[in-house]
């Protein structure tokens, strides 16, 4: 037969990951593979899929075709409908973070969730995306079992984003703005205040009226956040608890009736700076429930985190039968969290997947 044309090559292997129990009715397939046993004219996925097919599947080839299967998050990048490569790119963080304080010999957890807004001019944005692999998967978990559940996959593959990026401070790419908001103190919910780190510029909303502020504007006192009852449930209120600042009062206290006098108020501030030093050893959350992706098809080099200048998506080229490393994913599979059952995509690969860890597990124990 003649020499295919690139774009027959990806076809075919599109083709082999969408349905691979068709392996064998593949023609052209088996045309090529007399010329090239190897089969380098494939992805690592198809490969091995092909030579489990006909039980030639090694546990290097079955670990390569695992580690190019990637799990993709990229929920937190905000593309418009016009956005291209090389556009300004805005991405959301969510963090949830806690700051432990003292308090009349108690440890009191503050927990804030936060929201950065980012500003990107390069492909800097990508740390963002939080991406692991099935062969991650595997290693970590020991089996594939994670892969029938959308729910259990999708929060395995959150712990794996990293400790959260956003600073309000410097001249450097990103743009950013910090709104750090309490929410909790000591397990009980509270309307606490927002403090806005912006872009050289600090502000705090939701202050409690009924109590006297710091006029620099820049920090806030948490004990604000708490009422009478509160303080009691979490047992810091003085023994004698007078009723809070009456509402017929016309000056604000300094602080809340239920604060006894020895207590030390001054450490109570809260500064933009401490919170920012919480922020930066928080969790990241995922923002909103958009889908996941599972990523099937690329080479052995492509990252999703990456910049793929340094690693060329470009098509196979006449007369080069060997699939490029750096070539971007063929197929991509959305794995919705909230979904009851899992994409038919995966369903039909699944059961390989499990047969290629199988394989990968046993070459890894001897």
């Amino acid at each position: 037969m003649s020499v295919p044309t690139p774009q027959q090559l990806i076809e075919l292997n599109t083709a082999l990951l969408c349905d691979p129990a068709a392996i064998d009715d593949h023609t052209v397939l088996s045309s090529l593979a007399e010329g090239d046993p190897s089969l380098r004219f494939l992805c690592p996925l198809a490969r091995a899929l092909v030579q489990l097919v006909h039980a030639k599947c090694d546990a290097v080839s079955a670990q390569a075709a695992l580690d190019s299967c990637w799990l993709v998050d990229d929920s937190a990048v905000n593309r418009s409908e016009d956005w291209e490569p090389g556009d300004n790119q805005e991405v959301v963080e969510l963090v949830e973070h806690c700051l432990n304080v003292d308090f009349k010999g108690q440890t009191i957890p503050l927990l804030f969730h936060s929201e950065a807004d980012l500003l990107y001019c390069s492909e800097e944005y990508k740390e963002h995306i939080v991406a692991a692999t099935i062969g991650d998967l595997l290693s970590e978990q020991g089996d594939l079992s994670l892969v029938a559940s959308s729910h259990h996959l999708v929060d395995w593959l959150t712990q794996h984003a990293g400790p959260p990026v956003a600073r309000p401070e410097g001249e450097d790419e990103p743009l950013c703005s910090i709104r750090y908001q309490l929410c909790r103190i000591g397990g009980i919910e509270v309307e606490g205040p927002v403090v806005v780190n912006g872009y050289h510029e600090i502000s705090i909303e939701g202050l409690n009226d009924l109590y006297q502020q710091r006029s620099d504007g820049e920090s806030f006192c948490w004990l604000h956040a708490l009422d009478a009852s509160q303080a009691e449930q979490l047992d810091i209120a003085a023994a004698a608890t007078a009723a809070s600042n009456p509402h017929d009062s016309v000056t604000p206290q300094a602080y809340p009736s239920w604060v006894s006098p020895e207590v030390d108020v001054e450490a109570c501030w809260l500064s933009a700076e401490q919170l920012q030093e919480s922020y930066a050893y928080g969790r990241r959350l995922r923002p909103g429930n958009r889908p996941i992706h599972l990523e099937l098809g690329c080479g052995l080099d492509w990252d999703p985190r990456h910049d793929n200048e340094q690693c060329p998506d470009e098509e196979l080229k006449e007369g080069n039968m060997t699939f490029p490393d750096g070539h971007a994913p063929l197929i991509s599979i959305a794995i919705d969290s909230e979904a009851g059952n899992m994409p038919d995509e995966l369903k039909r690969l699944s059961p390989y997947l499990h047969r290629l860890a199988e394989i990968a597990s046993v070459g890894k124990a001897d």
